[in-house]
């Protein structure tokens, strides 16, 4: 399939478009296989399927399928979950509408034989909107469409492959995560910021390309350390990025004097800090959790091939649960003349399992269960003002900070 190993991938966009020598740096990096991914790529092709061919998704429950390797067999809850995407689709107004639509670079990217694929491109002349709507179905990061370079690449180049359809007034660029709550989300450009947008990807391509093959030098001066742009980028791993560690080394030591004793420091040093610094120390946590995961990673790979690290040693972890090895444990208790409601524990379904099985199915029952089911209040988290969720109230009700102690620092999980 063209594309399938373009350089300037639209879905490394993010990467190398903030960093213009990660694709130099990398290129020697195997892309390595994902299970996650694998399982994205089984769900886009029944949802193609349902789309195009105008069925649902429970069609397809119990066939098996296979990407990358990995085999799946469609589920009812991989079903469920693509369904919703599908039923979302078909919702949206227009008169043409293009499945896993192959995408030329060309002319967003200026570089020739890059290709990328827009899951769902609607074409709604009528009111002169442009859509390209891209299903992620991952459950661990909760994507914006906001400033999202691979889809604003994918809406750049729908609009070049219809321009002259007609005088497009709105491109709108959609992210559908359905495992993530149905999370939807939209952000709508008029042609000149994709024109800007287009300026701006194709000068980063320029530099990204140029940098291929330069000595080792030239590139380490163009790698630029950005919490999107090193997210997904594999230098990360393994400490290999010398950019990031500097970019770490400058965040910590910039806003902490001493680091020698860490035991005293403590979350009131945290949160005393100017709130310019604290801002930008959240604004990297991500990041740095990233990066001392792969220093972390690199040290244990070392001691495990037999190198030695000066005042570390390898030791066996926590062991897991213990569990029965086989159903033999059953047949011994069973001669025994154990009682079942000893040998089995029996346990409610959960709300979200009886929601499956009666929502649809028995609606009366439902509806009575629906009005005794309690959630808990989600834990107060810090999250970029761009975030979609309302702030929530703060002001004088909350401790002062002074009277913040070592001993509340489980109650900032979530900031430091």
């Amino acid at each position: 399939m063209p594309g399938k190993h373009a350089v300037l991938a639209p879905s490394k966009a993010p990467q190398w478009m903030n960093c213009v020598g990660s694709i130099a740096a990398t290129q020697d990096i195997p892309d390595e296989p994902s299970e996650f991914a694998a399982e994205g790529s089984v769900a886009h092709e029944i949802a193609a399927r349902c789309l195009k061919l105008d069925t649902n998704a429970a069609l397809y429950i119990g066939e098996e399928l296979e990407s990358d390797g990995f085999k799946f067999t469609v589920d009812a809850e991989m079903a469920e979950f693509v369904q919703i995407y599908v039923d979302e689709i078909r919702e949206i107004p227009g008169e043409q509408k293009d499945i896993e639509e192959l995408l030329d670079m060309l002319p967003v990217y200026g570089v020739d034989n890059q290709f990328g694929t827009g899951d769902t491109i609607i074409l709604n002349t009528a009111e002169a909107i442009l859509e390209v709507h891209d299903l992620k179905f991952g459950r661990g990061v909760t994507v914006y469409a906001e400033d999202n370079e691979q889809l604003y690449s994918y809406g750049a180049a729908a609009y070049k492959l219809y321009e002259s359809v007609c005088d497009w007034e709105v491109i709108k660029v959609c992210i559908h995560q359905p495992r993530i709550f149905g999370h939807y989300d939209e952000y709508t450009l008029t042609p000149a910021e994709i024109e800007a947008f287009i300026l701006r990807a194709s000068v980063a391509a320029e530099r990204a390309m140029a940098l291929i093959g330069a000595d080792a030098d030239t590139i380490k001066a163009n790698l630029t350390p950005t919490p999107k742009g090193c997210r997904w980028c594999p230098l990360k791993d393994f400490g290999r990025c010398e950019a990031l560690t500097n970019y770490v080394h400058e965040t910590v030591f910039d806003n902490f004097t001493d680091l020698t004793q860490p035991e005293e420091l403590t979350v009131r040093d945290t949160i005393e800090l100017k709130p310019e610094g604290l801002a930008a120390c959240l604004d990297r946590l991500d990041i740095i959790a990233k990066w001392a995961a792969g220093i972390s990673a690199a040290g244990l790979a070392r001691v495990k091939g037999g190198l030695e690290l000066p005042g570390y040693k390898m030791v066996a972890g926590k062991k897991g649960s213990r569990a029965w090895k086989d159903e033999e444990a059953e047949k011994i208790m069973k001669a025994a003349r154990i009682h079942a409601n000893v040998m089995y524990n029996k346990k409610l379904i959960t709300p979200t399992v009886a929601q499956k099985l009666f929502k649809d199915k028995k609606p009366k029952i439902w509806n009575k269960l629906l009005a005794i089911i309690t959630q808990s209040d989600g834990k107060p988290s810090l999250a970029p003002e761009s975030d979609k969720r309302p702030a929530m109230a703060t002001a004088s009700q909350f401790e002062d900070v002074s009277s913040i102690s070592t001993q509340d620092a489980e109650d900032f999980s979530d900031i430091i």
